[in-house]
């Protein structure tokens, strides 16, 4: 798993949001940002060769960094912008495909797949 500081951040600010307050607490929001950033991988910065304008929010370009990272094999996220990208593929500058985009569900299904 690789993560940034800047995602981190978005995460904890989302979760924070009052539609979620009555499912978290702010601790249980500052416990979960805390657990991610001890167990995945940070990367502080992104490839050089990350394109520009992948997405239809250029706010999200930085994931579609994070995806570039190698040994990355998926992209989980809710978000409709990089969930409709191109065959749901995140591509490199040379149309390689890097990582899949999936649903949390659909990321939660190829971890309970066997083999």
């Amino acid at each position: 798993m690789v993560v940034s500081p800047h995602l981190l951040y978005e995460l904890e600010t989302v979760l924070l949001r009052r539609k979620f307050r009555s499912k978290l607490s702010y601790r249980d929001v500052l416990a979960y940002v805390l657990w991610l950033h001890e167990r995945a991988r940070v990367s502080e910065s992104l490839p050089a060769d990350v394109v520009r304008g992948v997405t239809p929010d250029p706010d999200d370009d930085y994931l579609v960094g994070l995806a570039a990272v190698p040994g990355v094999s998926y992209l989980v996220s809710g978000d409709p912008h990089l969930l409709g990208l191109p065959d749901r593929l995140v591509k490199d500058g040379d149309g390689r495909a890097l990582s899949r985009v999936v649903t949390p569900r659909e990321f939660l299904n190829e971890l309970e797949r066997p083999g």
